[in-house]
């Protein structure tokens, strides 16, 4: 039988999602432009760069000959694609901002990546998330993501209204804007009897992942 997790509200697992039928695309290219020169690009450009000292001063005791030609081959390779990729998704994010008809959207919840090997069920620590959004004024709205972060996303304001750039040849690729677009929280004057966000799942769907099928 699966492990229960208790979520806070509007907190919820992408297998719990999927499961319940609400389908949404990675955000790369946000999650790629926010990430920027990250972690592994440094740590890779630096040592790329201790090898090219070591070789050039005598000091390379690792990697000689072809070997080392073949390591910082490899090294180069890939901070070269790193930085292509982030070249095409900041441009790319320019292009499809500039679209006069986005999609409005409102954040609808906090979803957790536990379908990744960056997920955590023994700490407890989510080390992967995004702020969910849905289309809004549409009978099937879309769903979509915010850009992947490291750990819990605390800034989530339910209702905020977002803006969603869609690539209209290939809509897996978007951008979401939430700083020009109009930030509001709606008023409830009772929050105990408004809808939360699991009220609009299926009742079979929770009773499965309820008893662990």
């Amino acid at each position: 039988m699966k492990r229960t997790i208790k979520l806070p509200a509007n907190v919820y697992l992408r297998s719990y999602l999927r499961k319940c039928g609400v389908r949404f695309d990675v955000n790369v290219i946000d999650t790629v432009c926010s990430r920027g020169l990250g972690i592994s690009f440094l740590v890779t450009l630096a040592i790329a760069a201790l090898l090219w000292f070591g070789h050039c001063s005598g000091l390379n005791l690792l990697f000689s000959g072809n070997s080392f030609w073949l390591v910082l081959s490899l090294l180069c390779v890939y901070l070269g694609f790193y930085l292509l990729r982030l070249c095409w998704c900041l441009k790319k994010r320019k292009k499809l901002r500039s679209d006069r008809i986005p999609v409005v959207c409102e954040a609808y919840a906090v979803v957790l990546y536990d379908e990744t090997k960056f997920f955590n069920l023994g700490s407890g620590r989510w080390q992967r998330s995004a702020i969910l959004y849905k289309e809004t004024g549409s009978l099937k709205p879309r769903f979509f993501a915010g850009a992947v972060r490291r750990g819990f996303c605390y800034d989530f304001c339910p209702d905020q209204v977002v803006r969603i750039f869609l690539d209209r040849a290939n809509p897996r690729f978007y951008t979401v804007d939430d700083q020009s677009a109009t930030a509001f929280t709606r008023v409830r004057k009772n929050y105990s009897t408004s809808r939360t966000v699991g009220e609009v799942f299926s009742t079979s769907a929770q009773n499965d992942i309820a008893s662990g099928k």
